[in-house]
């Protein structure tokens, strides 16, 4: 598992960026990752593709 962001950030536009590791700095495989985030009372998934 890879956590991008855990916390409360300041209202504003901001950017993650998925470098295909995990917490612990090692290679994930090519696949399918699922992202979810939450921003205030609204929850969302997405589907993330990793190609090596």
């Amino acid at each position: 598992m890879a956590s991008l962001f855990s916390g409360m950030a300041e209202p504003g536009e901001h950017n993650l960026a998925f470098s295909g590791k995990t917490d612990q700095g090692k290679s994930l495989p090519s696949g399918l990752y699922l992202l979810h985030y939450q921003s205030g009372n609204v929850q969302q998934s997405k589907k993330l593709i990793l190609l090596k």
